[in-house]
């Protein structure tokens, strides 16, 4: 069955860093990975049962990313800024990560097929 690891970072330092370098290349963020000095949580998103190329499917598959950044994304702790709380950036790059993923194993645009329409930095919200 196929399913795609979705790795949320808990240090805020880390999901700022995340959410800003989200374009660059992976070897800046592993080597923050390195450090030691954050948690990576992982939630696999199983995904056998459906047809990518069928846009009913791929907004079932992006409606179950969501829902596992925001449960990987769960703490009482979260502290909140004038920029945003920790919660909604790390269930925005731990969604974005997860839909390169795909995009990028697949060769795909899984956003594209759900027939989604450009939402910025916000999570999938399907027409």
């Amino acid at each position: 069955m196929r399913g795609i690891p979705m790795k949320t970072l808990t240090s805020l330092a880390v999901i700022t860093f995340t959410s800003v370098l989200f374009g660059a290349s992976a070897s800046v963020l592993a080597e923050g990975n390195q450090a030691g000095n954050y948690d990576v949580q992982t939630k696999v998103v199983k995904f056998g049962d459906l047809d990518l190329v069928n846009p009913g499917d791929a907004q079932v598959l992006l409606q179950r990313l969501q829902s596992a950044a925001k449960n990987t994304c769960k703490r009482s702790d979260w502290s909140t800024d004038r920029f945003g709380s920790d919660r909604v950036r790390c269930q925005k790059a731990g969604y974005k990560d997860a839909v390169a993923q795909i995009d990028n194993r697949y060769n795909i645009n899984i956003e594209a097929i759900a027939g989604m329409t450009p939402q910025g930095d916000s999570l999938a919200a399907t027409r």
